[in-house]
């Protein structure tokens, strides 16, 4: 059991606005070191990882996205990347 909730993002809360009123079906994934959401709309299924400004992967992360065997973990910054994402899956 954890003893500490995982500390999520600034920058999730309005990723996660943009893409469900764009109609994706969004939810936070809890795994050390994994990716922070999984969304998923008309047979695609993306998985996200939110970071606000520059903030790098953590070693942690870099190591499992370096392991992921599933699709491309994508990384959103902001809100403006958020838009951008739903208008590249319309």
């Amino acid at each position: 059991m954890r003893r500490f909730p995982m500390k999520r993002d600034q920058a999730e809360p309005a990723i996660v606005q943009v893409l469900e009123k764009a109609g994706w079906w969004v939810t936070p994934i809890f795994i050390r070191n994994g990716p922070d959401l999984i969304a998923c709309r008309g047979g695609h299924v993306v998985f996200i990882e939110c970071k606000t400004g520059k903030a790098g992967l953590t070693e942690g992360q870099k190591a499992f996205h370096a392991q992921w065997k599933g699709p491309a973990i994508r990384i959103l910054r902001s809100q403006d990347e958020a838009i951008e994402f739903v208008q590249e899956h319309v």
